[in-house]
């Protein structure tokens, strides 16, 4: 069971431990972050760049020009990982992070939950036994649950 750890970031501490089925999130910033999470509960990592808040920039540079104070700067939103998983969205703000590790990771992450996904997945099929089972209907029936239904099991 091989493990890789990201450290994106030491105070407040970041930190990412990936293994084989699921990967382990310390973020001291904001605590309900915490926990384990299994690859295939990932619906989508995104990595969200911050954007410059023009509204409070604006009225900084008027009230700067206003008082004199000589002190404008651009506002700008912080960048954000935000994880969306079957049962919950985590988002974890992005300040004094190793930029190239944190690609690394989200790349990792990407990869992971694809490969954890299976691509097809087997479905259970119940066949009521009052269906003739020799009818071509429901060998048709049988092989489109068993080969294109996505959910785990269907009951026919």
């Amino acid at each position: 069971m091989a493990t890789t750890t990201y450290e994106l970031r030491k105070k407040p501490k970041l930190l990412f431990t990936l293994s084989d089925s699921d990967f382990h999130l310390i973020d001291e910033d904001n605590s309900a972050n915490n926990g384990e999470f299994k690859y295939n509960s990932i619906i989508s990592v995104d990595l969200v760049k911050g954007r410059t808040n023009w509204i409070v920039s604006i009225f900084s540079l008027v009230i700067d020009f206003i008082l004199d104070l000589g002190s404008f700067s651009n506002y700008k939103e912080k960048d954000k990982l935000i994880f969306q998983l079957t049962s919950s969205k985590i988002e974890i703000l992005l300040f004094k992070v190793n930029k190239k590790e944190l690609e690394t990771l989200v790349n990792s992450l990407k990869k992971n939950r694809h490969k954890k996904t299976p691509f097809f997945k087997r479905v259970f099929v119940f066949i009521p036994a009052s269906c003739d089972t020799h009818s071509s209907h429901h060998h048709l029936l049988q092989f489109f649950l068993t080969v294109f239904l996505h959910p785990p099991f269907a009951l026919v």
